[in-house]
């Protein structure tokens, strides 16, 4: 869950990229560069969040503290004298690739070139080819995927990607006294990645890893899902016992109805 810290870190992140280097104290490093500083009016800040469907709690909460942030930021800007504020372009893009290709294309079209968000790497890989080739900055909140783990590029994500998360799942497993899991995960690039790397990482302290179920997040059909994950259960209990086998569940809010 986002907290007030992190919501004003994404704010003071986005100032530096703006106007100062990220050197000692924030605030004391932004009240010395100030004075010199180019930025005039008002700076927006483009902002996207899945306010609506699957996964739309997470929005909330992070444009509450987003909103939080901006007001006492620019109270901040007051009382040094500055001569700008930020402002934040809130969009919701749900968790669709298309809406996030479609408000960065948007937001470079306001001059907006930094943009806080998206919230899925699915929707991060959409949009990256344009933020690379239209110099414009995404900080992503959310996005784990390794294979957006690319230096130099557009992206700068505020979490470590999965290669850091695979390992510690591993070890769990193991450490639980498992052998043998059957992962199911969403078929985009978070779930793929996150199950490739969590497959590589437990075969390679012995365990075994089912081929497992890839399911469409667009269309998932979950009583196939569920069919198919009981007979693969099933059959490994009959094999291993029941306190040898786990599922992995690679989803984000449709794990409701897959449960």
């Amino acid at each position: 869950m986002m907290n007030l810290l992190a919501g004003f870190s994404i704010v003071f992140l986005v100032l530096s990229s703006l106007s100062m280097s990220f050197t000692g104290d924030t605030l004391s490093v932004f009240a010395q560069q100030d004075s010199d500083s180019s930025l005039q009016g008002t700076i927006q800040i483009g902002v996207m969040a899945p306010l609506t469907g699957d996964e739309s709690f997470a929005g909330d909460e992070m444009v509450v503290v987003m909103n939080y942030a901006e007001s006492n930021f620019n109270a901040y800007l007051s009382d040094m004298g500055a001569d700008w504020v930020i402002e934040l372009v809130i969009r919701d893009v749900m968790l669709d690739p298309a809406a996030a290709l479609e408000h960065t294309i948007s937001f470079d079209e306001m001059g907006i070139s930094t943009i806080v968000g998206p919230y899925t790497s699915a929707q991060l890989t959409s949009m990256k080819p344009y933020t690379d080739s239209n110099n414009m900055l995404a900080i992503s909140y959310s996005s784990t995927a390794p294979s957006l783990a690319i230096p130099d590029d557009s992206v700068l994500r505020f979490i470590p990607n999965d290669n850091s998360l695979a390992p510690i799942i591993a070890k769990y497993f193991a450490d639980s006294g498992i052998t043998h899991v059957v992962p199911v995960w969403r078929g985009d690039v978070w779930g793929e990645g996150l199950a490739d790397v969590s497959r590589a990482e437990f075969e390679a302290i012995g365990g075994i890893m089912d081929e497992g179920i890839r399911y469409n997040p667009a269309d998932p059909h979950f009583d196939d899902v569920t069919a198919t994950l009981s007979d693969k259960v099933d059959a490994l209990v009959g094999q291993v016992g029941a306190d040898r086998v786990a599922v992995l569940v690679i989803v984000f809010g449709e794990i409701t109805d897959l449960l």
